[in-house]
């Protein structure tokens, strides 16, 4: 078996321990595969979801060894499509930017399909990025994606000096768009390899749900 259908693979099996518990469990409990995954992996922080498509992966942080996933599957092994990872300076819990990186792989797996949010069509489509952690599940409305890179859009910022500073960065990543960031608001960014030039990232940009 190849190391791309051997990760695929590994995240199907993952993916069904988990949607085997969630079916049924009432809303806010946590299914016992959580545990499950914690137990097996320490690094794993939580689970990303966009229904119908292929974003369906647990998420991992190693705040020491920041990209220690980029090429490692959730076991750990050498694995060309790694394992979503959260940025080592995010707080799951707490944090108002939470931002989580991703490969684009040609066979369409892992974050690949984000270039497609460009499609206000298939955003309506897909609208809802569902991220659940051993704390509760949250779920963000997906709002805009982009190409784009750092020297063009700070997107990878995850701290602020206060209220005002989170607000004209929140204002930057939704621009364009109807929604008028407020201060109490909690942003999840996507983000995958583009390539459109060298450096060139698919952002994804999305507000958490009251």
């Amino acid at each position: 078996m190849s190391c791309l259908g051997g990760a695929r693979k590994e995240f199907d099996e993952l993916a069904q321990r988990v949607e085997k518990e969630t079916v049924g469990l009432p809303a806010g409990q946590t299914p016992k595969a959580y545990a499950d995954l914690k137990a097996e992996n320490p690094d794993f922080v939580g689970w990303i979801k966009i229904e119908g498509t292929s974003v369906n992966y647990p998420v991992v942080q190693t705040k020491a060894e920041p990209q220690y996933y980029l090429r490692r599957s959730f076991e750990g092994s050498y694995s060309i499509a790694g394992t979503p990872f959260l940025d080592a300076q995010c707080d799951m819990e707490k944090g108002i930017g939470l931002i989580i990186y991703g490969h684009n792989m040609n066979d369409g797996t892992m974050f690949a399909v984000l270039k497609k949010m460009a499609d206000p069509e298939f955003r309506q489509a897909h609208p809802i990025a569902v991220l659940q952690t051993a704390e509760g599940t949250h779920e963000y409305r997906i709002l805009t994606a982009m190409t784009t890179d750092t020297t063009q859009l700070l997107f990878n910022r995850t701290q602020f000096s206060g209220d005002e500073d989170f607000l004209a960065f929140a204002g930057s990543m939704l621009a364009g768009t109807e929604i008028v960031p407020q201060k109490q608001d909690r942003l999840l960014t996507l983000v995958t390899c583009a390539y459109d030039w060298d450096g060139a990232r698919t952002v994804v940009v999305a507000i958490e749900q009251e």
